[in-house]
């Protein structure tokens, strides 16, 4: 079954989370407080829903 899932945070666990739920075939949103150019996202933009930035909003998280 497909899931949902939210990555808080693209750091090292980030990363490797989303390898993981990648790999199981869910649908993953990235939220992190650095912008676009401070994170290495070039192989993974396609796969993944970004919100980054220091004004995300967490209340996107609802569904």
């Amino acid at each position: 079954m497909k899931s949902k899932v939210a990555i808080l945070g693209f750091g090292l666990e980030g990363k490797d989370a989303l390898d993981y739920f990648l790999a199981k075939g869910d649908s993953v949103s990235i939220f992190d407080k650095k912008e676009e150019k401070e994170l290495d996202l070039e192989n993974i933009k396609s796969k993944v829903d970004l919100f980054l930035g220091e004004k995300y909003d967490l209340k996107l998280l609802k569904n």
